[in-house]
């Protein structure tokens, strides 16, 4: 099965970098350099991405926002949602979990680490 990935990050250096390695690794990506245009994008949509990385800081609606409105929506109920982050502190975790979340990943992982984290999350159910 192709897993259908939503990226949300307001850098096009890290979409583009983020896209062609998901894309490499076999999966389907959409991607969007803002919350809004993520949510306008979604709401054309008829199938929900199977998971969102989400990219936490960014200009006029952060990542912690974009999340809250995606788990409203009904038809993204069981979609993955993982933060994508350069800033990272392990109380952070936390309140990823507490926001919805299923992960937290930094920005700076290792490419195979990368792909294997958001595999994992898709499969197990993380």
């Amino acid at each position: 099965m192709k897993y259908e990935v939503f990226a949300v990050d307001d850098e096009p250096e890290v979409l583009f970098l983020v896209k062609t390695g998901l894309k490499t690794a076999g999966f389907s990506v959409d991607a969007a350099g803002s919350a809004d245009e993520c949510l306008e994008k979604i709401l054309k949509k008829e199938r929900a991405a199977d998971l969102f990385l989400l990219d936490v800081f960014m200009p006029e609606k952060s990542g912690y926002d974009l999340i809250k409105e995606l788990r409203k929506d009904e038809r993204l109920k069981n979609s993955k949602m993982i933060f994508f982050t350069a800033a990272y502190a392990p109380k952070m975790k936390k309140k990823h979990r507490k926001l919805g979340a299923d992960m937290l990943i930094q920005k700076d992982v290792d490419y195979d680490d990368f792909v294997g984290s958001l595999q994992k999350c898709l499969s197990d159910g993380v």
